[in-house]
């Protein structure tokens, strides 16, 4: 197990390192074998052109990068999903009033023969009010159960 954790990193350092030197690195046919050699031997590439501080400061920054990115995206759906929601607003709360009522009707429906006297019916009917508050999770639980 420890040794293909090993491998997939080294791996993933040489197809980062592959592609930075196919965008960056000498082109034609003697750069194809420099740059073969490179991607193989990567971590002594990384060292030997950008030196130790400056590996780590690219590396910082590239991840720096790739999380603004992805906040940024994650950013976007949700305030298009909100705006969504806004502008939907009453056919949503709607939607989810008749979701409540039909929940407590079916958990009610199903719930009742199983109990007797007051007590149990009380009890079946301040479950389905529960239910029917958080009735997507009922769903999801009935679903998968």
């Amino acid at each position: 197990m420890e040794y293909s954790v090993l491998a997939m990193s080294y791996a993933a350092g040489g197809a980062v390192t592959g592609g930075h030197l196919y965008r960056n690195g000498p082109k034609g046919g003697r750069g194809l074998v420099v740059n073969a050699a490179m991607t193989v031997l990567w971590p002594l590439y990384w060292v030997l052109a950008f030196g130790v501080l400056g590996t780590a400061d690219l590396l910082i920054s590239s991840i720096s990068h790739i999380l603004v990115r992805a906040i940024d995206s994650v950013s976007r759906v949700l305030s298009a999903l909100m705006a969504a929601v806004k502008q939907n607003e009453e056919l949503i709360s709607s939607a989810y009033v008749y979701g409540a009522v039909l929940t407590s009707g079916i958990y009610i429906f199903h719930g009742w023969d199983t109990v007797s006297g007051i007590t149990g019916w009380i009890g079946i009917l301040v479950r389905s009010m529960l239910w029917g508050a958080v009735w997507p999770a009922y769903w999801v639980g009935a679903v998968t159960a």
